[in-house]
């Protein structure tokens, strides 16, 4: 946990995805899960997080309202496309609520409708995972 500071951004892999989470100091990250739908975020150790996996550290500043930022997401559940641990880590980090992971995700689903001439459900499930695969890079 060397050179972690409050405010950083955490990212480890999980599955086709990247999973996020912020350190808030004191050995505790910030985390939200799809099966927390009514619960909300949650503290977990830096070890919890990490789930044996390796993690990466995305340095920021925290910037105005972070804690008040953390008290108010510990209250709302996990959405997938609008407040997944993506969201939460950049609106808590940086104040700005946003996935690329979800972007990337639904402009391959875009393009693959566009583009297919087979049924709309399949190039749509193909164009997103395409998408989210190349926002992995």
């Amino acid at each position: 946990m060397k050179n972690i500071t409050k405010g950083d951004i955490l990212t480890r892999r999980k599955g086709l995805v990247t999973h996020y989470g912020v350190y808030i100091g004191n050995d505790l990250v910030l985390d939200i899960l799809p099966n927390q739908s009514k619960r909300g975020c949650r503290l977990v150790t830096f070890e919890e997080f990490s789930d044996g996996k390796a993690v990466s550290v995305v340095k920021c500043e925290p910037v105005d309202g972070f804690e008040d930022r953390i008290n108010e997401v510990l209250t709302l559940g996990y959405q997938l496309l609008s407040n997944n641990c993506e969201h939460i880590a950049n609106y808590v980090a940086r104040n700005q609520r946003i996935s690329k992971q979800v972007q990337a995700a639904v402009a391959g689903a875009a393009i693959g409708a566009l583009l297919s001439k087979g049924p709309l459900w399949q190039s749509l499930l193909i164009g997103g995972v395409a998408g989210l695969a190349l926002s992995q890079r």
